[in-house]
């Protein structure tokens, strides 16, 4: 028995008819943009010498900038999208975070991934690091990574994880692992987009290393991009 083209698509149809699930087009969906900004006195960055391995880490530490001093937009400010009631179930577990050591800085600074994430660090110093990754004061594993190597850990604990040196104290970075496929982190200007959102109600979370963090519950529209301006005033 042969089919036509057009009968194959009128099966097609009849199939996503009887089960119930239609599929949604990017013409259907909707965009979710804006900024985020720091509202207040522009905060100096934390710096201090360096009393051990200053010949490899250098003399001074200094945190790292997240101000955009023209706009005051907040880099690497991290922004996740849940819609409502959704358990987040779906997310992936095969996200892979890449991580390096130079000069005694774990490079980037602030991750995000979804649940499970697999996390690979590279030292690129002479020095051996012991990072140990902890949540909320808790510490969950200790990692100690040989100068001039390389280890993989697999992160099963999901929300804000801090990484930092038991030796070199002034080295650290953090990762916030979501149970949503939707996120990022804020650009040089602070600002960040989603594209091909499904119309519905969203939990928005922003959270960032010095600044806090905040939620807002959104609607987005079919065909609409929802602008958004967000303002963070630190702790």
């Amino acid at each position: 028995m042969k089919f036509s083209f057009l009968g194959f698509v009128v099966i097609g149809i009849f199939f996503f008819l009887a089960s119930g699930v239609l599929p949604v087009s990017a013409l259907d969906k909707g965009q979710f943009k804006g900024s985020v900004r720091f509202d207040g006195k522009i905060p100096l960055p934390d710096s201090g010498p360096v009393k051990i391995d200053p010949d490899i880490c250098g003399s001074t530490f200094f945190e790292d900038h997240f101000l955009n001093f023209q706009n005051k937009g907040v880099m690497n400010a991290v922004i996740s999208v849940r819609k409502k009631n959704d358990d987040g179930q779906t997310a992936s577990s095969d996200k892979r975070i890449v991580l390096s050591s130079r000069r005694c800085h774990i490079e980037p600074s602030v991750t995000v991934a979804e649940r499970n994430p697999a996390v690979e660090i590279e030292n690129l110093d002479p020095v051996l690091h012991v990072l140990k990754f902890s949540k909320a004061d808790q510490e969950l594993f200790t990692v100690p990574l040989p100068p001039n190597g390389k280890v993989e850990r697999k992160v099963e604990q999901p929300g804000i994880i801090h990484i930092h040196c038991a030796i070199h104290t002034f080295m650290d970075s953090y990762m916030v692992v979501t149970d949503s496929p939707n996120y990022s982190l804020s650009d040089g200007n602070g600002e960040f987009h989603f594209n091909n959102l499904e119309p519905g109600i969203y939990q928005v979370s922003i959270w960032h290393k010095v600044l806090g963090s905040m939620e807002e519950e959104i609607q987005i529209e079919s065909g609409k991009a929802l602008v958004r301006s967000y303002l963070l005033q630190g702790h």
